[in-house]
């Protein structure tokens, strides 16, 4: 059951977390790769949106392989015409019909060939002539007729057009052409030359690219009949709920029965993840909340068959809700978050279950209201995907490759209507989107809202073009986002920056969504024998307020423990959510204040002795008994990377946070020096 012992995370640390995860098993697995074959035409659509694997080049003589023709017309060798003397005399013969009549000198051409695309000189034999014609053309220069696309033969190399030709009527065996025209000539007229539209070696897909269209053109016109792709993830949707029916069987449920509805969210997502283009879904069927065993099995089955697992329903707080415990209990997953802190979706939940060979299996357990699990598919599990298809090459490590992941789009729009805000939990509230262009050329967007956001009202994702990110309302301060305010919106559709073909947004480490998140904090409060426990409900009330209050900081997490439990209690915080840990000491005695940081500079990778003395100092000059208490400063390492650590006693909560609160507010990296 997913109670409230699990903190509320906010989206942009959910999906850091779901993003590092991600890439740290495609660096432990490296590159998942297969085969696909560019013939025949059926598996054409097999190939597009798929990421490349290598490096494609174009062959040795390029493209096209031969010269050919971009005229029909006569193929003529400049070569010859440039030893001829000009102006050349007329040799047109008064006696021949087709007499030029013209007063413009031409040269007569004896035509041998004709060639058509798709045949060469040798396919086509020349018509047998008259013995008085063969005298006549004998010592005529030569042409070949040659259609658009045809192979140019040896040795001609310009095209005369047709339209610049007079033909004359020896059954098409000799032509004329005026001087002015073949004074134009010059080597590769209206010749394309051999490599000329892709030369030789040349990258036409590059590695890690997604295939398009065009690129399964060059590939055929370079004769590549096989491409090496990354394999997409596959993807298993399973939907529960005793209440549920398939579409379809409606008929055979009987008479009088209530409560009982159609299973939406299983073709739903299905649906929704075919539209990426960056993975295999597949829609395995329901399964009652009742038959744990059955599910235990099916998601047991699931976890090393599918690379991706997505749980609709099942995910909340009822008696009914067995998801999490068939997770964990059953199936040994570690789960790495288990609600949200937004609006629609809060019960949605991410674990993992390590495998052999480094394999590891994602399941996301969304929640049973079907815009919730489609608002947070696209939230979490869209970037996850697309950086599963792409593989382990953007960036060395998890830490850059969660910085090169793709995640959607974001725009600023100006608010068409007044929308309540929720004073619980921001909001990712869908809005359509359209704009104008100003008089400075700049895009200025406009939302409006799609209606009624209620999460089981499935048609307010209907014309949705984004979600508008609306900040938590504060009663009796802000509790409504007003028309005119301007918002940022996620965007959710092929809108400017949208590829029709796969997810190509912007990078996290662009993202003003990603990177403007407050501040996560942990409060670990220990008391020692002597202290009185009533003041330990005002620490964290303290500690909030000294730092700028709720609007600045997030305390996702907050343990109280006795001195004795103090390292079982650090262990099991959740250190990969949190940016700062502040441990803090209530009425502890000196002997107290020792073990404390003796258990702590054990648990710390890194320390900072500078900044400890700082926190010391001042802490003094308030309060002169916290010198008995030694502050620490460091870092203590996690699965994710680092979190930053604070040791102070109660009594200098407010200086040690007035010197450190420029750091935790102003977006300090905490990471491991």
């Amino acid at each position: 059951m997913n109670s409230d012992r699990h903190p509320m995370v906010p989206v942009p640390r959910a999906l850091r977390i779901v993003l590092s995860e991600t890439a740290a098993m495609l660096q432990d697995t490296g590159e998942q790769t297969e085969i696909l074959s560019t013939v025949p035409i059926e598996q054409h659509e097999m190939l597009i949106g798929r990421v490349s694997a290598e490096m494609v080049r174009a062959p040795e003589t390029g493209y096209p392989p031969y010269p050919a023709s971009i005229m029909d017309g006569y193929a003529v060798d400049s070569r010859l015409l440039s030893s001829m003397m000009y102006p050349l005399r007329s040799q047109v013969a008064a006696t021949w019909e087709g007499e030029n009549d013209g007063d413009e000198d031409v040269q007569q051409f004896h035509v041998l060939d004709r060639i058509y695309a798709g045949s060469t000189a040798k396919d086509q034999l020349p018509k047998a002539l008259d013995v008085d014609v063969i005298d006549y053309v004998r010592d005529l220069p030569k042409t070949v007729y040659i259609t658009t696309g045809a192979v140019v033969p040896s040795p001609y190399d310009a095209i005369i057009p047709v339209e610049n030709v007079h033909e004359i009527d020896l059954d098409n065996q000799v032509i004329s052409i005026s001087l002015s025209e073949l004074r134009k000539v010059v080597p590769g007229l209206w010749v394309r030359p051999i490599g000329c539209d892709i030369k030789a070696n040349t990258v036409i897909i590059k590695k890690q690219e997604r295939i398009e269209p065009v690129h399964v053109g060059l590939l055929i016109q370079c004769g590549v009949q096989q491409v090496r792709v990354n394999c997409l993830p596959r993807v298993a949707i399973v939907s529960t709920g005793t209440e549920l029916y398939a579409h379809g069987e409606q008929n055979n449920l009987e008479d009088g029965r209530n409560g009982i509805i159609p299973d939406v969210n299983g073709p739903v997502l299905c649906s929704l993840l075919k539209t990426y283009n960056n993975c295999q879904p597949t829609y395995v069927g329901i399964r009652t909340d009742d038959d744990e065993e059955g599910l235990t099995e099916l998601l047991k089955e699931g976890i090393h068959k599918y690379d991706v697992i997505i749980t609709s329903g099942g995910i909340s707080m009822g008696e009914m809700d067995v998801v999490e415990k068939i997770l964990v209990d059953n199936l040994g997953c570690r789960v790495h978050f288990g609600r949200l802190h937004m609006k629609p979706g809060k019960p949605t939940s991410f674990f993992t279950k390590s495998l052999p060979n480094a394999r590891k299996c994602l399941i996301f357990a969304m929640p049973g209201n079907p815009v919730s699990a489609m608002v947070c598919t696209e939230l979490l599990v869209r970037p996850c995907l697309d950086m599963m298809c792409e593989g382990p090459f953007r960036g060395n490590n998890v830490v850059q490759m969660v910085g090169c992941a793709r995640i959607h789009p974001e725009v600023k729009a100006t608010l068409m209507n007044d929308v309540k805000l929720d004073t619980s939990r921001p909001e990712y509230h869908r809005v359509t989107l359209d704009y104008k262009i100003t008089e400075r050329g700049d895009l200025h967007f406009y939302a409006r809202s799609t209606g009624v956001q209620r999460s089981s009202r499935l048609q307010s994702m209907c014309d949705a073009d984004g979600f508008m990110l609306l900040p938590q309302g504060v009663k009796g301060r802000k509790v409504k986002a007003q028309k005119d305010e301007t918002y940022p919106v996620l965007l959710t559709k092929r809108l400017l920056g949208m590829n029709a073909l796969g997810f190509s947004g912007i990078q996290v480490k662009h993202s003003i969504h990603l990177g403007q998140c407050n501040p996560n904090l942990g409060l670990l409060q220990i008391y020692g024998k002597k202290a009185i426990v009533s003041e330990l409900d005002h620490i964290d009330y303290r500690l909030i307020q000294a730092l700028g209050g709720n609007d600045d900081i997030l305390l996702l997490e907050s343990k109280t423990t006795l001195i004795e439990n103090l390292s079982n209690a650090f262990h099991e915080m959740n250190h990969h959510l949190l940016d700062v840990i502040f441990v803090i000491g209530v009425d502890l005695t000196f002997i107290e204040n020792i073990k404390v940081s003796k258990c702590l500079k054990g648990l710390m990778c890194k320390r900072s002795e500078s900044c400890a003395s700082v926190l010391l100092q001042s802490s003094v000059t308030d309060a002169p008994l916290t010198a008995l208490s030694e502050p620490l400063v460091g870092w203590i390492k996690h699965s994710n990377g680092s979190c930053f650590v604070v040791s102070i006693a109660d009594d200098g909560i407010e200086s040690c946070a007035r010197i450190l609160r420029p750091m935790i507010v102003g977006g300090m990296k905490f990471a491991t020096p």
